[in-house]
């Protein structure tokens, strides 16, 4: 656990030594990487750049053996169903998105993502709208009460035809 952030690390990866801590920075993101993610409809919540360093071999280890959970501490009024951890290549071309759930964890609501591998993350509010749907409801209306109304005069019409 991140004494600064609150930020936990769940993990069984044998490459981790038990004397492994957890360091986690956080950090502003560039006026590119907020344009990037502002053009996708995100806003940044907050950008992280975690790191594990192991005493014995004296070294950062950034890639596990096997799936890590990272859960990040969730705080204020932030709608949890609208948030995602994304990874941000250094050249800003690839975006990866995490998976997320909220969790709850020692009686505190946590964000939790899984990953095989430490760098700099970022976890946004996604501000898309939905899929507008029903946009064009009146015109269907109108156009159905058309229709209705000239099969009606139609069938009026051929009935009055027969019957003469």
């Amino acid at each position: 656990k991140d004494s600064e952030t609150g930020i936990i690390l769940k993990t069984s990866a044998g490459n981790v030594p038990l004397d492994a801590r957890l360091k986690v920075e956080a950090f502003e993101l560039s006026k590119e990487e907020k344009e990037k993610l502002n053009s996708l409809g995100y806003t940044s919540i907050g950008a992280y750049n975690f790191q594990l360093y192991s005493i014995i071999l004296d070294k950062i280890i950034h890639n596990f053996s096997d799936v890590t959970d990272v859960l990040i501490p969730l705080e204020g009024n932030v709608v949890a169903d609208k948030l995602k951890v994304i990874y941000l290549a250094d050249n800003l071309e690839k975006l990866e998105y995490f998976n997320t759930k909220v969790v709850e964890y020692d009686g505190n609501k946590y964000l939790q993502f899984s990953t095989t591998h430490f760098s700099n993350y970022v976890i946004v509010e996604d501000n898309t709208l939905p899929p507008k749907t029903g946009d064009n409801i009146l015109i269907y209306v109108i156009l159905l009460i058309i229709s209705c109304s000239i099969f009606v005069r139609l069938s009026n019409y051929l009935k009055r035809k027969v019957n003469v």
